[in-house]
């Protein structure tokens, strides 16, 4: 007997998935090279807010939380920092990267939802994108470690306040 793909034999079970799975990319009478992509169903404005997260945890964190901590880290002074400030750079920058990664951590909770599927997403994105990052700055520009485990944390709890809120609000 044949299939669409050729003649039909006993296959194991990744040859079973894959068929699943090409079935799924495309209808009977599509072309079969063609890449159906699935695209995922997002809640914009939750994705909006979790943007404001990593603001109101950077605020905290490097503020009343960890600021002189982070100071000495940095070897440097509240002044030397407000010289030259443009907060409409900075603050917009920093929001419109939070946007990115709410929407990245939306991509990545497409599908599921409560908080520990938050706590997942949260894990693996620090796990697999800021801890190599920081590894970097330690590594080739010479930062010191303490400064980047207290990055490392930060974007931790960033993340985790991101994807907690976008896990529960659908």
């Amino acid at each position: 007997q044949f299939s669409r793909w050729g003649p039909r034999r006993s296959r194991g079970f990744h040859h079973r998935l894959l068929d699943q799975s090409l079935r799924s990319w495309h209808s009977p009478d599509s072309d079969p090279w063609r890449f159906n992509m699935h695209v995922p169903d997002l809640n914009y404005l939750a994705i909006l807010v979790a943007g404001i997260v990593p603001l109101i945890v950077g605020a905290l964190w490097y503020g009343p939380l960890f600021g002189k901590r982070w100071l000495a880290l940095m070897e440097t002074t509240e002044e030397a920092i407000a010289e030259g400030f443009n907060p409409l750079k900075t603050y917009g920058g920093s929001f419109l990267f939070a946007i990115a990664s709410a929407f990245g951590l939306a991509v990545l909770l497409d599908g599921f939802s409560g908080p520990l599927h938050g706590v997942h997403a949260a894990l693996v994105a620090t796990i697999a994108f800021v801890i190599p990052v920081s590894h970097q700055s330690v590594a080739f520009e010479k930062r010191k470690s303490g400064l980047a485990v207290m990055n490392v944390a930060y974007n931790f709890v960033a993340l985790f306040g991101q994807a907690i809120l976008l896990s529960i609000w659908k």
